[in-house]
């Protein structure tokens, strides 16, 4: 059967949608790396022996697992098809939580787990990102992105009560396992013969369309702007609780239902601004929104109120909302189909730096000092973001990659064919192999 894409096949367009919400909802509302492993230190400091500091090693695997299998992806969607990869990594995901459900005891194989969950959502949401950019709707992106918000608003109360009912740990892991079992069954059937794009004219190899990509400048300030992006939302959620409790006098447990009304918000911006974006462009109203949380977080600095740092709260989250999606849009789908593949893999896997980076300096600026440093830091990080999104811009991108794009050319192709001022280089030999 002749593999199908999304222009050609618009029947399963819903489908793809539908597995896509699915998955992301289900990747961030089950597994939150810090909602996850953080409410998870407490009964796995009892179960191994070991101390908070070595149980929070298991994050740094998750996370480097993450970053593993967002750069492999496109090299794996290119070789083995958007199928398969979907069906493989989802059973590494599956592996991963069934190895910590049965409560390994030893903790080097508890890592071992978490590590395959990282692979596995890493992949899970790179390969999402990757056929939604296909689809270049403005809007989609925005709603598709807020199963992730929704998810981190309901992952504290599932954990919660699972540690209020004295619910083993190890059960957090079959729910995933479950849920694993259903995506393999459903993308075997939603993903079967389909193609991002008309790979019968894409004979480049990878090497060849990273030669395209890495000279470009754009692609540097989309990375950047990305990376800013997860700086400031990390720093910003895995700071704001202690901040509270520490500065603002909130204790016994309402820092942390503070934190759950910022997801809320996020939530509500991506379901509410996804179309006012599209409408005003993505580069103009994310730009506006950093100066908004700007002056909103100086706000939080000095209001003292339960009720002022709630809404204050609300807000800030509202309009980091659609800053995920805009950004990540900003990024991929200025490019041809041929080349947004590995475009999305390049973003997603590095930014994600930016993650690590930015909520462990503000720790170690904070024991160096205090933590009354969180909103001047979060304002610096949110403002100086807004400049490098200031450089950004979505153009409408050529359908297809052409073999000329690729050879030596007389002339420099032009930002609305791939996204860059891009010189090429001397013919590139496609025969090449990566």
């Amino acid at each position: 059967m002749t593999a199908m894409t999304i222009d050609e096949d618009k029947g399963k367009r819903w489908s793809i949608i539908a597995i896509v919400r699915k998955r992301k909802f289900f990747c961030c509302s089950v597994t939150d790396s810090v909602d996850l492993f953080g409410s998870l230190i407490e009964p796995l400091e009892e179960w191994y022996g070991y101390s908070e500091r070595v149980i929070s090693l298991a994050f740094l695997f998750f996370v480097a697992g993450s970053i593993t299998s967002s750069y492999l992806s496109s090299i794996c969607i290119q070789k083995i098809g958007v199928q398969y990869f979907i069906m493989s990594m989802t059973v590494l995901y599956c592996t991963g939580a069934l190895i910590d459900a049965f409560r390994p005891p030893v903790f080097p194989a508890y890592v071992f787990g978490v590590y395959l969950l990282g692979v596995g959502t890493g992949s899970m949401q790179t390969s999402a990102t990757v056929v939604l950019s296909h689809f270049e709707d403005g809007p989609l992106m925005s709603l598709i992105y807020a199963n992730m918000a929704l998810g981190s608003v309901l992952s504290p109360f599932v954990i919660g009560a699972f540690l209020q009912h004295d619910i083993d740990w190890r059960h957090n892991f079959w729910i995933i396992v479950g849920f694993s079992v259903l995506l393999i069954f459903f993308s075997w059937f939603v993903f079967r013969d389909f193609e991002t794009h008309d790979t019968s004219k894409d004979d480049y190899t990878f090497r060849e369309k990273l030669a395209v990509l890495l000279p470009s400048g754009k692609l540097w300030v989309g990375l950047l702007a990305e990376t800013g992006l997860l700086v400031c939302m990390d720093s910003t959620t895995q700071w704001l609780a202690p901040y509270l409790n520490a500065h603002k006098g909130l204790s016994n447990g309402l820092p942390q239902y503070v934190l759950t009304s910022l997801w809320g918000g996020i939530l509500l911006g991506r379901l509410s601004l996804a179309h006012v974006s599209a409408k005003i462009g993505k580069r103009r109203s994310s730009f506006g929104m950093y100066i908004i949380i700007c002056a909103l977080m100086a706000g939080l600095w000095k209001v003292e109120g339960i009720a002022g740092i709630v809404v204050l709260t609300l807000l800030i989250g509202f309009f980091f909302g659609p800053l995920m999606p805009n950004t990540l849009s900003s990024a991929t789908e200025c490019w041809p189909r041929e080349l947004r593949n590995a475009a999305t893999s390049i973003v997603m896997a590095t930014s994600l730096f930016g993650s690590l980076l930015g909520p462990f300096c503000l720790s170690q600026a904070a024991d160096a000092t205090t933590l009354a440093i969180y909103p001047p830091v979060i304002i610096v990080e949110c403002f100086i973001t807004a400049i490098i999104v200031s450089f950004t811009y979505i153009t409408k991108p050529k359908k297809t990659l052409e073999k000329g794009d690729l050879e030596e050319s007389p002339r420099s192709l032009t930002s609305t064919e791939i996204g860059t001022e891009f010189n090429p280089s001397p013919k590139l030999k496609t025969s090449a192999a990566i």
